[in-house]
């Protein structure tokens, strides 16, 4: 019995050793080269729950004006298509 944990021991030893001299695949990601994307703005009320039908202004990276309203009560309010980067958005 000890010789077969000497050898499971060996064997799982190499499998490491191996496995580390194998070479690995980074995959792109398709959004890492995205020129937009989509921001989803969420209210929270003092009691932490989610304010639904708010309605937001602003601008994106590029500086084109957007509006997102929250228009089924979730409390969720997406602006589609902004360009990627730092956005401002602001409750009216």
């Amino acid at each position: 019995m000890n010789l077969r944990s000497n050898r499971m021991h060996v064997f799982g030893v190499l499998f490491l050793f191996f496995n580390l001299f194998l070479p690995f695949t980074v995959l792109p990601s398709s959004a890492q080269d995205a020129t937009s994307g989509n921001l989803a703005i969420v209210l929270f009320g003092s009691d932490n729950a989610t304010l639904g039908y708010a309605r937001y202004e602003g601008t994106d990276n590029a500086g084109v004006p957007f509006a997102a309203y929250d228009d089924d009560g979730d409390g969720v309010a997406i602006a589609e298509g902004l360009a990627t980067g730092q956005a401002t958005a602001y409750q009216t």
